[in-house]
């Protein structure tokens, strides 16, 4: 009676795990009752299924597959630590066991693979760099286990991503309590002892990042190890290949900048895919990726976008073959394909894990992963738990369309002058004396600065201004060359006049250790973004007018006149100064303008209320002596400062006041010598 109720008991599990083992076909539009285009349902796992009870949550998810065995597995952020996911039977995942957090639970736990090896980080407070050997998981007979940790790495406590770099054998914490929550470099070479490498810090707190060994278009940074790094307002790039200095190439804003996430790079390395977290909520459009040129690392832009016909948010995505997996928050798993020709990117199928909502909220798809050998790609979801399906899009080989003039070259190799057809067919004509990497009379795709204009001397290491223009070639040593705003052939640092048009309009951004200073008769008009460390000055004898995509950002210093052209700048103390104070933020939209006069200290705002993003127009009538102006929120916090240092009484002065506030209830100041004048005024 025993062996029979034993083999009835065997036969019914068997014929349980047969039925929940068919993959669930998207047809209709539907699989297995999730919303689906080209993407089949294998299975589902809850939460508490992977040992996190209510109200856990989870995280981040990545993959791990053993090149021994072939055996996949899914590695699943709990808000109480790591669960480790058989999958190899994609509907019959089985969970191996847990890893326990580090120090306490947290709602943000990130994990990367480096070899056979789990790296994972947590922002829970002291909790480092957990290492954990997955090669554990192939010997475990009756799961579920609890894991320790292999190695753990203390150099940080809270961490909100880690990056890893496998050609390199270096992964690097971001978002940490070091380094300004920038790049932290951490070399795992010997992964049971990792040793920290060092910081970037110069760009401050960095939200993701990718890190790779370079061998993408721009000839001048190949083989060089390079971090594009998403630092929440700006894709900022730094070669890490010397630990102990590292170099920023570039960090460049774009229009519609939010929140800068995360983003991945295409195969070849010419293209960027990214995404803004804060867009879609911030500006109230659908969900928007950002396709990035990264031909040249030292000017990346933006050369296409492509709006989704839903609003959820985008938070992950990654490039496989011409593919591109996107995690998008409420839609789930949306797939996109680059295509060789512009447009680029069009969507090819999607998996939606949470059906009945495509808000612009923070829920459901946290992270997605593609690269598993049998094409599965698993979801990691919030408030569900962790899903595991099947793409009926396969990846093909990236297009390659680095052939910018179209003469059947390829960019570096072999043609080393991408721009001017069938001139130079193979970089063996190109002359490089110094072996510098840059070639005398064909440089104009290597370096977009113009060409190797001595070449007995290594380029890199004479450019002491860092202007692109090589020192035995400088017209103006210690400034930009490049800056020419009266287009007179000499450069602005060393113009003894400068320019004194009737007016500018200035779109040429200025970085650390630009110093000018620019008059116009008229006016002038910005549209620039100011970096830290430069100094700049505008005069302009009506008005300066910052548009919004101006933007004079913390540590810079910047003033603007209102007084006429002037060769050269007087003293501040015996001249009207008007300084516009950056928010830390935001950008600008101030119009400065001096007008006629009037009596008294008075402050006027009109409209009152205003709709969001509508310009508000403030006018103070100043008294003799200068005045603050201050807009404070409903909480106090002052959100811009202008300054006129001096004034005649009854001078009027007229501010266009910043169109980034959002809806709520303001007070802006007026503080003159003797009195305060206060309005509070509505955004709707």
């Amino acid at each position: 009676m025993t062996n029979l109720f034993t083999t009835t008991c065997i036969i019914m599990l068997c014929g349980a795990a047969a039925k929940i083992s068919a993959q669930t076909p998207c047809s209709g539009g539907s699989a297995a009752g999730y919303p689906c285009n080209n993407v089949d349902y294998y299975a589902h796992l809850t939460l508490p299924q992977m040992g996190a009870p209510s109200p856990l949550e989870g995280s981040g998810c990545w993959g791990w597959t053993n090149t021994s065995s072939g055996r996949e597995y899914a590695l699943m952020g709990l808000e109480n630590g790591t669960a480790f996911v058989e999958i190899t039977n994609p509907a019959n995942p089985v969970l191996i066991g847990n890893l326990p957090t580090q120090t306490v639970n947290s709602g943000w736990r990130e994990i990367k693979t480096y070899q056979h090896y789990a790296l994972i980080v947590s922002e829970a407070s002291g909790h480092g760099l957990q290492i954990f050997d997955l090669n554990q998981l192939d010997n475990i007979t009756n799961p579920p286990v609890n894991f320790t940790a292999s190695a753990v790495y203390t150099g940080f406590g809270k961490c909100h991503n880690i990056v890893v770099n496998e050609a390199s054998g270096y992964a690097y914490g971001v978002g940490t309590n070091t380094c300004s929550g920038g790049l932290h470099f951490v070399n795992i070479n010997n992964p049971l002892a990792p040793v920290g490498a060092g910081c970037f810090s110069s760009d401050g707190y960095t939200h993701d990042a990718q890190c790779v060994i370079y061998e993408g278009p721009d000839c001048e940074h190949v083989g060089k190890e390079i971090c594009i790094c998403s630092n929440s307002d700006t894709e900022t790039i730094v070669d890490v290949t010397n630990k102990s200095a590292p170099v920023m190439i570039s960090r460049t804003g774009y229009a519609g900048e939010g929140y800068t996430h995360q983003g991945w790079l295409s195969d070849d390395q010419r293209y960027f895919v990214m995404n803004d977290e804060y867009d879609e909520i911030q500006f109230g459009h659908n969900t928007k990726t950002y396709l990035w040129d990264m031909s040249d690392l030292d000017a990346p832009f933006v050369t296409e976008t492509l709006l989704a016909n839903t609003a959820c948010i985008d938070h992950n995505e990654y490039y496989k073959g011409d593919l591109i997996y996107q995690a998008n928050y409420t839609c789930g798993l949306r797939i996109l394909r680059h295509a060789a020709n512009a447009p680029h990117l069009s969507q090819v199928a999607y998996f939606d894990g949470t059906p009945g909502s495509n808000a612009a909220t923070f829920n459901a798809t946290w992270n997605v992963y593609p690269y598993f050998p049998s094409g599965n790609v698993i979801l990691g979801n919030i408030e569900e738990g962790l899903y595991v399906v099947h793409p009926n899009v396969t990846a093909g080989a990236f297009p390659a369309d680095d052939d910018r003039d179209n003469d059947g070259y390829a960019a570096c190799n072999p043609d080393c002058d991408d721009n001017n057809p069938n001139v130079w067919t193979s970089c063996a004509t190109c002359i490089d004396n110094d072996n510098d990497g840059y070639y005398v009379g064909c440089d104009a795709y290597i370096t977009v600065d113009g060409p190797d204009c001595d070449d007995t001397t290594p380029y890199a290491n004479t450019d002491s201004d860092n202007d692109g223009v090589d020192n035995s070639c400088d017209i103006c040593a210690g400034f930009n060359d490049l800056l020419d705003l009266d287009s007179d052939g000499i450069p602005d640092g060393c113009d003894a006049i400068n320019n004194c048009n009737t007016q500018y309009t200035i779109n040429q951004n200025f970085v650390s250790g630009d110093n000018e200073y620019i008059s116009a008769v008229n006016y002038i008009q910005a549209t620039n973004t100011i970096e830290s460390g430069a100094v700049i000055i505008y005069n302009a004898g009506n008005y300066c007018d910052l548009l919004p995509e101006f933007w004079a950002k913390s540590g810079c210093d910047f003033h603007a006149y209102i007084q006429g052209c002037t060769p050269s700048l007087p003293p501040v103390a015996e001249d009207p100064l008007l300084f516009a104070k950056e928010n830390n933020t935001a950008s600008l939209n101030v119009l400065l303008q001096k007008e006629t006069t009037a009596a008294a200290l008075q402050l006027q705002i009109f409209p009152n209320p205003a709709a969001a993003g509508t310009a508000v127009r403030a006018q103070v009538v100043s008294e003799a002596g200068g005045f603050v102006l201050n807009v404070m929120d409903i909480q106090g916090k002052k959100v811009a400062q202008w300054e006129v240092f001096q004034s005649d009484a009854g001078e009027i002065f007229s501010w266009t006041l910043p169109s980034f506030l959002r809806a709520g209830i303001y007070m802006v100041q007026v503080q003159g010598k003797n009195n305060v004048c206060s309005r509070k005024f509505v955004v709707q």
